[in-house]
């Protein structure tokens, strides 16, 4: 053990204790040997487009579970039991679970996601998730007619992201679960857990499903939506005081009444504050823009404005 590197890093970590600096000094040392491990993995946080963890992965198993990989992360990696990952090489995604910590890093299982959930939720837009689905045959149902216990012919047992919609399922939704899509059986729920594997508002909801009947009126094969209603499509409006022009030095503010992007691509009109229903702009103190039109786009909506000058 190099000693000039221990005395560097209790200067560093200002650590007087022996056992603390040894703890900083395999911190430092499992972190190289981390980082240079073969068996890495770069995968990309579901659903996000640029947030990628690294996972090292150290043994793959076959289990009632499926597929996984054995793996552990660095502490200081946000990761958590039910993080949903996807990994761009092979198109697979995996979720975390049976997460435990130690002294120096997050030791988990990597499950490999066997099916994409979809469902509506309550403002009618259609949700996906990647989850882990198993034969639950073995299960009861939860569900009891005059203190019998029923059963379904068929139940599977899922488990996946908690999250904001997730966890707003109860008993009775009714989903899609089966490759056949031609002629595909729907399951609703008869036990949703939001409760023992979760941690805060991350975790893991496992939920039991028993096999029910398609019906022809409300389900959509199509869209492979059980109880499908109309998608909400509010129509975009934005709305500003006055005519639809902006005083030279002047400030004009835009509201939407849904969420939207923003784009002013003039060089004389400054952004002054934006959020995804509020706009914030302000015209050049130059006469030479007086008369000139330009466009606010809130989404697909093109808002013509003119620059006027002052009275």
């Amino acid at each position: 053990m190099n000693i000039s590197y221990i005395r560097a890093i209790q200067n560093a970590k200002d650590s007087s204790g022996k056992q603390e600096t040894l703890v900083e000094y395999n911190k430092r040392k499992l972190k190289r040997s981390y980082e240079e491990n073969l068996e890495n993995m770069h995968l990309l946080r579901y659903p996000t487009e640029d947030d990628y963890v690294s996972i090292s992965i150290h043994r793959q198993k076959q289990e009632d579970w499926g597929w996984y990989l054995m793996s552990n992360a660095l502490l200081d990696m946000d990761v958590a039991d039910g993080d949903t990952f996807y990994d761009e090489k092979y198109k697979d995604y995996f979720i975390i679970m049976n997460m435990q910590r130690t002294m120096h890093y997050w030791d988990f299982d990597l499950v490999h996601c066997n099916w994409i959930m979809k469902w509506q939720n309550e403002s009618h837009i259609i949700c996906e998730q990647p989850c882990v689905v198993i034969s639950a045959s073995q299960y009861n149902s939860g569900e009891k007619s005059n203190a019998v216990l029923t059963l379904g012919s068929n139940q599977v047992m899922v488990r996946m992201q908690l999250n904001d919609e997730t966890i707003k399922f109860k008993s009775d939704k009714r989903m899609f679960i089966d490759n056949n899509t031609g002629n595909p059986k729907p399951y609703r729920i008869t036990r949703a857990d939001t409760v023992s594997k979760a941690g805060g508002k991350r975790g893991i909801i496992e939920l039991l499903f028993t096999e029910d009947v398609v019906n022809v009126e409300t389900d959509s094969i199509e869209k492979f939506i059980c109880d499908y209603e109309q998608e909400s499509t509010k129509e975009i409006q934005v709305s500003y005081k006055g005519e639809a022009t902006i005083r030279k030095s002047g400030v004009k503010t835009f509201t939407s009444n849904v969420p939207v992007v923003w784009e002013v691509n003039e060089p004389y009109i400054t952004i002054v504050s934006m959020d995804d229903t509020t706009l914030k702009i302000k015209c050049a103190d130059d006469n030479s823009v007086v008369g000139k039109e330009f466009t606010v786009i809130a989404d697909t909506l093109a808002v013509n404005m003119k620059v006027v000058g002052l009275l």
